[in-house]
């Protein structure tokens, strides 16, 4: 993906975050193959609750938001541009790799007494 300079480089700029290599790979209609490679940090409190207000109005766009807002290298618009037109990607990235940090995958049970 990256090699150990880049590493360095955005480890040294994100002294405070947890970093995650991340990659979306899909193809359009007509099958063209798009690889996105991208480093992310992780969300924090103040990204779900953007998120959370962002997403009362339209969850596509709150989505497309949280993912862009993460991506820390290359440029965040450089993701942004592909993904864009493309919003299942999104919506399967932010579900399968953001939503855990946010306790989307509780397990609780309740029963009568």
């Amino acid at each position: 993906m990256f090699d150990n300079d880049v590493l360095k480089s955005v480890k040294e700029k994100n002294p405070n975050s947890t970093l995650y290599m991340g990659e979306i790979s899909f193809k359009d209609q007509e099958g063209k193959l798009y690889k996105l490679e991208f480093i992310w940090r992780k969300p924090t409190v103040a990204d779900m609750e953007a998120y959370n207000k962002a997403a009362a109005k339209n969850a596509f766009t709150a989505q497309n938001n949280l993912l862009v807002s993460l991506v820390v290298h290359p440029d965040p618009k450089s993701v942004a541009d592909v993904i864009q037109e493309f919003p299942a990607v999104t919506a399967d990235f932010v579900e399968k790799q953001v939503s855990p940090f946010f306790g989307t995958e509780v397990v609780s049970t309740s029963r009568k007494l």
